[in-house]
């Protein structure tokens, strides 16, 4: 994991690091200051991990970096878990992103309850309740691996977006082909573009 401390707390970077530890997996962290810093860290960092975690860093995730990143785990051949489908399109493996529709509606039910008085009680913080899975099959077949078919839900229908840039595609990587699923029932199925269907 690539980081700039100045945004996230050594307390956020503590939890993750005991939840990695709770999966028996353990978190390798660089931390960057500026978008600058991102290739050389990312040389000390690849050759020391089994996959690389991008989390939501404005400094990380910069237009500038984010290309960079995917084509240098791209050819080190380590995959990328990425906070959005806009990455997963781009060249990363997988990503887990919280239903913002249903985020609205979970919203809607917060406020109500404030506006009747009640008590949200002493969890004034709450997490999305649903999510949705987004892989990159390509790019899963491009690293040697296997998606197993108990992933591919029914409610999901096959995508494809073409990738941005020439460099990209000479990464052996050409347009990425990829899949979402809502992770709980009565998700909305995807459409070719990747927009959740009405």
């Amino acid at each position: 994991m690539i980081y700039n401390p100045a945004l996230h707390t050594s307390e956020a970077i503590a939890r993750w690091r005991d939840a990695a530890h709770a999966l028996g997996l353990e978190l390798v962290v660089e931390p960057v200051g500026e978008a600058r810093e991102i290739p050389q860290q990312l040389q000390i960092l690849l050759p020391a991990i089994d996959a690389l975690w991008l989390t939501p860093d404005e400094t990380v995730l910069a237009p500038q970096t984010i290309q960079h990143i995917i084509l240098e785990t791209l050819r080190r051949r380590i995959p990328v878990f990425a906070p959005s489908l806009r990455f997963v399109q781009e060249g990363a493996l997988i990503a887990v992103v919280c239903d913002y529709r249903d985020v609205g509606r979970q919203t809607g039910e917060v406020a109500a309850q404030l506006l009747a008085g009640q008590s949200l009680g002493p969890t004034r913080v709450r997490e999305a309740r649903k999510s949705r899975l987004y892989i990159n099959l390509r790019i899963a077949k491009t690293l040697g691996i296997v998606v197993p078919a108990s992933l591919m839900g029914p409610s999901t229908r096959m995508a494809s977006a073409m990738a941005r840039s020439s460099q990209f595609e000479e990464a052996c990587v050409g347009g990425s082909q990829w899949w979402g699923s809502g992770s709980r029932a009565g998700h909305s199925p995807l459409t070719t573009d990747g927009t959740a269907s009405r």
